[in-house]
């Protein structure tokens, strides 16, 4: 198979069948096939069989969490029979059995990514922590041993996710154990009042998700400027900007009108930090979790100002159509604006 030299350098005929998203169009285009290749090349990606890597992914996610269903419906129902301290022991049994298969599976740890060992692994990975931490959730609420503080076993099932997700180099586990540690400091500052008041629109609650927002952009950042896991920041960067920019949106309907209006200046301000964010990670979700939080948080925005003129109230409405359409074309578009 030809391959014609492009300003790169040379590419290995290897790395075209190897690398599924190199379209034949696409090599076509940057002039790195020729048209004769281009065609046969497409030709051979017709005869190949469908791909089910999305169907078998749910399948298996699915099953996980029927697992986890029919596990949980199994203690409710015998109980009385098997006892508690039986089931706490069966919980942390498999959830170290799936560890031991991990430790046995994945190579050791290092900085840089590293390849999936086998299809299976990260599925039973997922399930030893998440059976690790319905054993935490479970001893904790049996024994009652912080009473209605959360936060000492929020802070351990999080770190345990951490620490699971850099050993293994697995994101999902990352953004549970990350979840957790927010949880944790939700916990630390506000008690479980929060809770059981239903004080979810207080606004000091929103500005810690906010300051928790800053936090894990600085330490994605910082931890990938040092190498470790570099491709963890895009996992940082995606909870941090959910944190933020719903914080900024509820914060625009909780601050006082004159304040608001600063806030809602602050607020594009951070917006467009995340929209250059994500472009220079090339994360698909940053960019169209930024694109969306930008249609709330202009609509919230002009709710709050709508006092200053009648006519803000009329430009509202089409301000909201305009912006979905803004905001599809951007979503279809968003290999040429993430230079993909």
């Amino acid at each position: 198979m030809g391959i014609v030299q492009s300003k790169t350098g040379n590419w290995q005929r290897n790395s075209i069948t190897m690398k599924v998203f190199l379209l034949p169009k696409w090599l076509l285009r940057h002039q790195l096939l020729e048209a004769n290749d281009a065609q046969a090349l497409q030709k051979q990606q017709a005869n190949l069989p469908p791909n089910l890597f999305l169907e078998l992914n749910l399948l298996l996610y699915g099953s996980i969490l029927a697992f986890l269903s029919g596990l949980g419906t199994i203690i409710y129902y015998h109980i009385d029979k098997t006892g508690h301290l039986v089931l706490m022991a069966l919980l942390f049994a498999a959830s170290a059995w799936g560890y031991r298969f991990c430790m046995s599976t994945y190579p050791a740890y290092a900085h840089a990514r590293q390849v999936t060992p086998s299809h299976t692994a990260p599925y039973v990975l997922l399930l030893a922590y998440l059976l690790f931490s319905a054993g935490v959730g479970y001893v904790v609420y049996q024994f009652q041993l912080f009473g209605n503080d959360h936060t000492l076993p929020s802070l351990l099932i999080g770190l345990a996710g951490v620490v699971t997700a850099y050993r293994f180099d697995d994101e999902r586990t990352l953004s549970l154990g990350l979840t957790g540690i927010a949880a944790a400091f939700g916990f630390s500052l506000f008690r479980w009042q929060i809770l059981t008041e239903a004080q979810w629109m207080n606004p000091s609650v929103w500005a810690t998700g906010f300051f928790l927002g800053v936090l894990f952009t600085i330490a994605g950042w910082w931890l990938a400027g040092k190498q470790i896991k570099p491709h963890f920041e895009n996992v940082y960067a995606n909870l941090a900007a959910w944190l933020m920019l719903l914080s900024n949106f509820l914060l625009l309907f909780e601050l006082d009108e004159p304040v608001s209006i600063l806030f809602l200046v602050f607020a594009v301000l951070v917006l467009a930090a995340f929209f250059k964010y994500s472009q220079r990670l090339k994360s698909v979700p940053l960019y169209c979790l930024t694109l969306i939080g930008s249609v709330l948080t202009m609509g919230a925005g002009l709710t709050r100002i709508s006092w200053i003129s009648e006519l803000l109230i009329m430009l509202g409405l089409y301000f909201v159509l305009g912006a979905i359409v803004l905001t599809a074309y951007f979503i279809i578009h968003y290999k040429k604006y993430l230079k993909l």
